[in-house]
């Protein structure tokens, strides 16, 4: 079984941003632990988005439905 940790974050370079970092570090030291990060987000940055990516976490969007 693969060992998965998940943060949730939304925002940008000027609204949650300092979250985010936090958790790519933290997902960085955990890289090092062989511990996949998973990324949902429902709102961010593309640009965040993408860095996410380019150190390969993986990140999934998250879609809220309203019934």
């Amino acid at each position: 079984m693969k060992r998965q940790i998940i943060f949730r974050v939304d925002g940008g370079p000027h609204i949650g941003w300092g979250h985010i970092r936090r958790c790519l570090s933290l997902a960085e030291g955990l890289r090092k632990k062989k511990i996949q990060s998973v990324f949902i987000t429902k709102d961010i940055d593309p640009e965040v988005g993408k860095r996410i990516v380019r150190n390969s976490h993986l990140m999934e969007r998250l879609i809220l439905l309203a019934f």
